[in-house]
């Protein structure tokens, strides 16, 4: 190797090191967070449906003479 091909070689290296595990980083957060807003919105579509059923009270809401 020449002078400066020995000089940018390890950096070349690092980049692409660095370059490879943030988007596989990247990539793993992204579908992290869509895996669990995917079962945040079950979550609430269930909460949703037992209310209308009448299997849910709104034990968490404040009485109407409140607000």
């Amino acid at each position: 190797m020449s002078g400066i091909e020995s000089n940018i070689t390890p950096f070349v290296s690092t980049i692409g090191f660095g370059g490879i595990a943030g988007f596989l980083l990247g990539f793993a957060i992204k579908r992290i967070m869509k895996i669990l807003t995917v079962i945040a919105g079950i979550f609430f579509a269930a909460l949703l449906y037992l209310e209308s059923q009448h299997m849910l009270k709104d034990a968490l809401l404040p009485p109407d003479s409140v607000l």
